[in-house]
């Protein structure tokens, strides 16, 4: 009771209570069998909703682990979709991980050991600038870098696809130093596992 009482008088400790208090909720294995008044049983969740709460779970654990990174964190139909600045996550010009991405990446795994049934695809992208060959075999240099880090802490690597896609699906079109920081990026894609 002394930790809601604190949290009162601070509303966003209160909001950081709640928030991890529902990410728990959800991460729970163990499930009494739910019975309908008369002692039947309650009909199964379809899977399109059981699928839909784990992403919403996982959505809420990441918004928690991954606030203070860079992350931009999108709903994407029955997936996830978290974003990264290239910059933010490379040496310059190179496929070495930054310190800072590292510890967003662990973060990421350690949400992903907690909800087996979902897969994550990894997907780098980059600017115009320099040869459509070149900035393919980059990316996928890159996206591979990323797919080994998860891979080597704990991610089976059934679960991994890496996938470097140069300088397609720009989010900005046009050649301006900002749209060309936006275009370079990794995209985490987070749902279901095909069965």
């Amino acid at each position: 009771m002394p930790v809601l009482q604190s949290c009162r008088r601070c509303p966003v400790g209160l909001l950081a209570v709640l928030a991890a208090a529902l990410a728990l909720a959800a991460c729970s294995t163990t499930h009494a069998p739910v019975v309908a008044k008369g002692g039947t049983a309650a009909r199964p969740v379809p899977v399109e909703a059981a699928e839909a709460s784990s992403i919403g779970a996982t959505e809420a654990r990441l918004r928690l682990a991954l606030a203070a990174s860079a992350a931009i964190i999108e709903r994407d139909g029955a997936a996830l979709r978290v974003r990264f600045p290239a910059h933010s996550a490379f040496v310059m010009d190179q496929s070495g991980l930054l310190p800072a991405f590292t510890a967003a990446l662990d973060e990421l795994a350690h949400v992903l050991h907690g909800q087996k049934q979902l897969a994550v695809a990894v997907n780098v992208y980059t600017d115009a600038v320099g040869s459509e060959s070149y900035n393919l075999q980059f990316s996928q240099a890159r996206a591979q870098a990323i797919a080994s880090y998860l891979a080597g802490h704990g991610i089976a690597e059934q679960r991994i696809t890496a996938r470097g896609a140069g300088e397609a699906e720009p989010l900005v079109v046009g050649n301006s130093p900002e749209g060309r920081d936006l275009n370079r990026r990794v995209e985490f894609l987070i749902r279901a596992l095909s069965s």
